[in-house]
């Protein structure tokens, strides 16, 4: 472990930035898609029904989304 830096923190205005970007990221699409439902169907049920689902969907991905964000580790070679 000698030869690992620690990851540096982050600052609050970079913190603050980021997670914006993530709630934005996991937001707009399924409002989005309950907008769109909304017009194509012109039901609630029915467009809520795929705002829940595409949340659920970008809720998947979002880890690895915040692991690409806030990921402060220096990166060697072998991963890239």
């Amino acid at each position: 472990m000698e030869g690992k830096k620690p990851p540096k923190q982050l600052s609050t205005t970079e913190l603050f930035t980021k997670s914006s970007v993530m709630a934005a990221i996991i937001a707009i699409p399924s409002l989005a898609g309950f907008g769109i439902g909304w017009y194509v169907f012109d039901d609630l049920i029915p467009s809520a029904i795929i705002g829940v689902v595409i949340h659920f969907i970008v809720l998947a991905f979002s880890f690895r989304i915040s692991k690409r964000l806030f990921d402060k580790t220096p990166k060697t070679e072998k991963d890239l």
